[in-house]
């Protein structure tokens, strides 16, 4: 539970008020929720059942992780051609879908 400690003006009285986390936990869910929405919108767009969605997103994940496995050796042997030093995977998890973003 959060608490904040409030000086009122003039008084030199210090007062604890407790802050509530619903407000924090309702934004919470209002976001998942939205991307949810988002993500059932595109599903269902091209009519895919719970089961199909399921099946896409662990294809997604496997092809993910073979991706980072196939490219970054490559990545690192044309780095090396050109004289620089590896390429930097500490700042990811391994496996992180961050390393195969190109924005």
């Amino acid at each position: 539970m959060l608490v904040e400690t409030k000086h009122i003006k003039g008084e030199g009285i210090r007062v604890r008020c407790r802050i509530s986390v619903d407000l924090s936990t309702a934004e919470a869910v209002t976001v998942i929720r939205g991307t949810m929405d988002r993500l059932n919108a595109l599903w269902d767009e091209v009519y895919m059942d719970e089961a199909q969605r399921i099946e896409s997103e662990s294809e997604m994940v496997i092809s993910v992780k073979a991706s980072i496995n196939d490219w970054l050796p490559e990545i690192n042997e044309m780095r090396a051609e050109l004289g620089l030093p590896a390429f930097e995977t500490h700042p990811y998890r391994p496996e992180s879908v961050g390393l195969v973003s190109f924005d």
